[in-house]
């Protein structure tokens, strides 16, 4: 019966305890070489401003790793990997513990799930829930040193002004709010595309055809796939 924030604390307070056991083995390793970034749910009914900021404020107090900076939104961590990258890098700290929180256990959340109703492409809605993890993040000699499992990170991107989100003006037939997609090509997405209308053209051309024209696009419209905008 903990209130939403303290909730957050504990659950993340859990998880934290484990990358502290991580950061502990760490050789001459100082709270100033690391760095925290902490990943939370946008606002919503259940979870209101106030609920983040104590739940921030509660989780930097359980490390002494410092926090650099907290994140909104399901896609967040993606976000959150990058600044994680640029901060090893550039040689800014030595590890970055990257927690994410978030829940949907309250009764703000239980109201705001029966005023929304059945939906027609859910037979069940999701039980409510609420979760935590988090990841360390340091470079791969290091890792190696202190004797740990290793994964690969090839790619996370997430790009300045493009995304998805929530129309609060414009609802559909339940009452929902339609979803607002922000869309602008990456310079890989138009590499991408050239490269694969040149293998087109080279295709049509073993296989004999003689009039071949390459079209290339200059930008994305919304009714097309994108791998980096977003």
């Amino acid at each position: 019966k903990l209130p939403v924030p303290e909730r957050l604390a504990a659950i993340g307070g859990s998880v934290l305890r484990s990358a502290n056991e991580v950061l502990a083995r760490v050789p001459d390793l100082s709270p100033a070489g690391s760095a925290l970034l902490l990943c939370l749910g946008a606002t919503r009914p259940g979870l209101g401003e106030a609920d983040r900021q104590a739940a921030a404020g509660a989780l930097a107090r359980a490390m002494s790793t410092p926090l650099r900076r907290v994140l909104t939104g399901a896609a967040s961590f993606f976000a959150a990997l990058v600044e994680a990258d640029r901060l090893l890098v550039t040689g800014e700290v030595r590890a970055v513990v990257l927690v994410a929180v978030d829940s949907f256990v309250s009764l703000d959340a239980v109201r705001a799930e029966l005023e929304v109703g059945s939906l027609p492409w859910v037979r069940e809605p999701p039980p409510l829930s609420e979760a935590a993890a988090a990841l360390v993040v340091m470079k791969g000699s290091e890792a190696r040193e202190i004797g740990l499992a290793l994964g690969t990170v090839h790619h996370a991107g997430a790009m300045t002004g493009v995304g998805s989100d929530a129309d609060d003006e414009v609802v559909d037939a339940w009452g929902l709010p339609v979803a607002r997609i922000t869309l602008k090509p990456h310079r890989n997405d138009l590499a991408q595309g050239r490269y694969l209308i040149d293998r087109a053209a080279d295709i049509l051309a073993a296989s004999g055809a003689s009039d071949i024209r390459k079209v290339y696009a200059d930008r994305i419209p919304g009714n097309c796939s994108h791998q980096h905008g977003t």
